[in-house]
């Protein structure tokens, strides 16, 4: 129907703003002529907690988590990234473990699959796991490193992030992907010169529209630094 349509475009233009503000009209069921019940569905919610991931919303991130309800392993495995995400912000860096593990689990036996038919086929699934053993990483800077080294043990790590970007194929969406893991580490402003590089990718791949939404976003985030 009209709400999936109109969901599908603001994810695919990852306008995150204007997707989270237009599932907040469907939950108040005010502005959006709709069934609540009927809109709500899985693939809804896996949107608008993935908007909320990249905007670095965690209230909504939880809230939209909760209410996924997972069949199929490639949703098991965004509700429990999702789940880890939030972990992490919570310091419960045991739990986060946890969903990870779960996780992995949900893609593990498809990638052995794939890899046996083609390694094109399965390259999605390896950037997933891959962005896990980052969230991996992530815990082991928290729970093995000293307080006073947190600092430069993070920029060691930007710096084995940022070879790893550059090697890696430049899809957009797990492009986003990867900056909302660093999202964890880093503020925006601290990681703009990334978000630029995401910029140029849309204009390359003749995404203009979603290369102004970038730079926008990133526009007022720095000026809101600027004023605090």
């Amino acid at each position: 129907d009209i709400t999936t349509r109109n969901i599908t475009c603001l994810d695919g233009l990852s306008d995150w703003e204007s997707l989270l503000t237009f599932g907040k009209e469907i939950e108040a069921n005010t502005n959006v002529n709709v069934n609540v019940n009927e809109t709500f569905t899985t693939k809804m919610n896996l949107a608008l907690a993935k908007a909320s991931l990249n905007l670095g919303e965690w209230d909504n991130l939880k809230h939209y988590t909760s209410k996924i309800k997972p069949e199929e392993d490639e949703d098991i495995y965004e509700t429990n990234f999702f789940s880890a995400v939030l972990e992490i912000k919570e310091k419960n860096y045991t739990k986060a473990q946890e969903y990870i593990n779960k996780a992995r689990n949900a893609i593990d036996e498809k990638i052995k699959t794939l890899l046996t038919e083609s390694y094109q086929r399965a390259y999605k699934l390896l950037i997933s796991n891959e962005q896990l053993y980052e969230l991996e990483e992530i815990i082991t800077l928290y729970t093995k490193t000293s307080h006073d080294d947190i600092r430069t043990r993070s920029e060691l790590l930007r710096k084995r992030w940022d070879e790893r970007l550059e090697i890696s194929d430049k899809d957009i969406k797990n492009y986003e992907r990867t900056l909302a893991i660093r999202g964890l580490l880093f503020r925006l402003d601290e990681d703009y010169e990334t978000h630029l590089k995401l910029a140029k990718i849309c204009r390359r791949e003749n995404m203009y529209t979603t290369c102004m939404i970038v730079l926008n976003r990133l526009s007022k985030h720095l000026e809101h630094c600027d004023t605090n």
